[in-house]
């Protein structure tokens, strides 16, 4: 691909080989100096047109180089609720239906006034986003503050909206589920031009945004979500993707919202500003030169599942390159893994980096089972595809070498760790481990929950730290604040689901008796300063989107039927948003 670098234009002399007399009419000699003021003006109108036109041809000159096919997809039908009727239609054929509600008669009575808490938590949530954020109009916030009521800005994508779409409809709340798909379909041009002017974080738009429109639509079937989900995912590789001289995406770029017509004025004006600020960018800064491996390595199941739901290969291709890529560019270990930073412009691991499964790593890791898994590559499978393969190599070698070395045990009790150190975001490689269900996976699984549990049972709350200190014989927490976190949860949900083992509900249910007596408020949930500290003086008011994309859905989940939302039909993504597995045969 050739970067985009500035034109030099000669600079115009009009008079060059010209008699100014022949252009003006005008006699020459004495009657040259009498062009009267029309004539003048009449000249600079001349100019100033020539000007607007040299212009006009750079703004289409800009727009062809920005340019891609609009998303193509089922026509708009009616609003989401669960009409059997309502079905999205992929090109190879094959249709789905929205998800029928859970059977809560197949529940016992424990786990159906357990199943409907969780329901009552999950829309008291909501209304604390919808009361304080939406209804106050746009630009809608990204978080609700639960101490002061008003919406918090740091993606600039309404990311509490897009992530709680799916959650709404799984726990069967329609009217609240209905109301903000109609926000979505609603605002997005608007919406998508105030997050516009700012670049944006490229991963935490494809988790959220992206991500929660393809759950949407796969629990639904309303095909305008599918429509929006490619229009996200198009801007992304028309942005961060085609202005980085590798397969791997930038960190951040701007994203033009591509619901707009082409040649609107504002859509012209988006054009002519990004493509001055990718130039201007890289011409004289070294900006968002740095990214992760899980900012650049966790678009797999969300783009497969787009090629597989629309037939269009640019979605999947774009992320088999980005793993094609590190495989290759990455050096060789006995344990498998990979440096956590890379340099995107060109191509190479950052040295320093390091590597581990948490913060910045650990959805790429994810990936390289769950990918595979979309796809039906099950164990055994003939179905995968070269790089499916390649990638379900490439994590059961992870999974067998280097998961075992991170971790670390203390008072009988073994914990997931990166250098010795425990951290939260490290609950979910349990989960993970059982996800591919060999029983000397689905054992360490269950060591490793046990560990994770035990820094919420330590804690006065009941609730779990962000980062501890493991020894040989104590943990001690060294980042106390409680935020609301989903993967313990999430591991407890999966190893329910694969283990059938009511101990992992009776675990999943403290946890939720704890958020209950801890961390709701009048206007929320809040997350906590310190775990060991029971006033409310703790409570810090930030609830992050994912507390109802993951935290409430898994908790949900775990006490709902075992055929609601079934692992053997569905993947989830690092944002608890379940795709339908379109490849296996099971899925109608």
């Amino acid at each position: 691909m050739i970067r985009r670098r500035g034109r030099n234009h000669p600079q115009r002399n009009d008079s060059v080989g010209e008699d100014p007399d022949r252009r003006t009419g005008i006699p020459s000699g004495e009657a040259a100096t009498s062009v009267t003021p029309a004539l003048r003006t009449a000249s600079q109108r001349k100019g100033r047109l020539n000007y607007f036109l040299l212009l006009a041809l750079v703004v289409l000159v800009v727009l062809l180089a920005q340019w891609r096919p609009t998303s193509t997809g089922p026509s708009a039908r009616s609003a989401g609720s669960r009409n059997p009727n309502l079905s999205g239609q992929y090109p190879a054929g094959r249709a789905i239906t929205p998800l029928p509600p859970p059977d809560l008669t197949k529940l016992s009575k424990q786990n159906r006034e357990r199943f409907l808490a969780i329901q009552e938590a999950i829309r008291h949530a909501w209304g604390a986003y919808r009361y304080n954020v939406l209804l106050n109009g746009r630009p809608y916030g990204d978080d609700v503050n639960t101490h002061s009521g008003k919406g918090e800005f740091w993606l600039h994508h309404a990311a509490t909206l897009y992530d709680s779409l799916d959650t709404l409809f799984l726990a069967s709340l329609m009217d609240q589920y209905e109301e903000a798909v109609q926000a979505v379909l609603t605002s997005r041009p608007v919406a998508g031009m105030e997050g516009a002017w700012r670049p944006t974080k490229i991963f935490e738009y494809s988790i959220r945004v992206t991500a929660g429109l393809l759950g949407a639509y796969s629990v639904s079937a309303d095909p305008r979500l599918l429509v929006a989900a490619q229009e996200s995912a198009d801007a992304v590789l028309a942005g961060a993707f085609r202005w980085s001289p590798t397969p791997l995406p930038r960190m951040y770029d701007v994203l033009a919202p591509t619901s707009l017509r082409l040649l609107s004025p504002l859509s012209c004006v988006h054009q002519i500003y990004s493509f001055f600020y990718r130039w201007g960018r890289d011409r004289f800064t070294e900006e968002h030169h740095i990214n992760s491996l899980a900012g650049v390595g966790s678009f797999a199941v969300e783009y497969s599942f787009l090629t597989l739901a629309t037939g269009q290969d640019r979605y999947r291709s774009a992320s088999n390159a980005i793993f094609q890529w590190l495989v290759h560019k990455s050096p060789l270990r006995p344990d498998g893994m990979f440096p956590s930073v890379w340099n995107v412009m060109d191509g190479q691991p950052r040295n320093g980096g390091g590597t581990g499964f948490s913060s910045g790593a650990d959805s790429f890791y994810e990936y390289l089972l769950k990918a595979p898994l979309l796809a039906g590559c099950e164990r055994g499978a003939p179905e995968c595809d070269d790089v499916a393969h390649q990638m379900l190599t490439v994590y059961r070698g992870i999974a067998e070498k280097s998961i075992p070395l991170h971790t670390a045990t203390a008072g009988g009790k073994r914990y997931p760790t990166d250098e010795s150190s425990y951290h939260h975001l490290l609950c979910f490689l349990p989960g993970l481990l059982a996800l591919d269900g060999t029983l000397q996976d689905i054992s360490l699984a269950k060591e490793l929950v046990e560990g994770c549990h035990a820094t919420y049972r330590q804690s006065q709350t009941g609730l779990g730290p962000e980062t501890a200190r493991i020894r040989r014989d104590s943990v001690t927490n060294v980042d106390a604040r409680y935020q609301l976190r989903p993967e313990h949860v999430e591991s407890l949900f999966v190893l329910y689901r694969k283990t059938g083992d009511p101990v992992y509900q009776e675990m999943a249910w403290e946890i939720f008796t704890a958020l209950m007596a801890h961390c709701r408020t009048s206007r929320g949930f809040t997350s906590l300063s310190d775990v060991d500290d029971q006033a409310p003086a703790g409570q810090t008011g930030e609830m992050p989107s994912y507390f109802l994309a993951e935290t409430l859905k898994y908790l949900l989940l775990v006490f709902g039927p075992e055929d609601y939302v079934d692992l053997k039909d569905f993947v989830f993504t690092t944002e608890a948003h379940p795709l339908r597995k379109l490849a296996s045969a099971s899925v109608t």
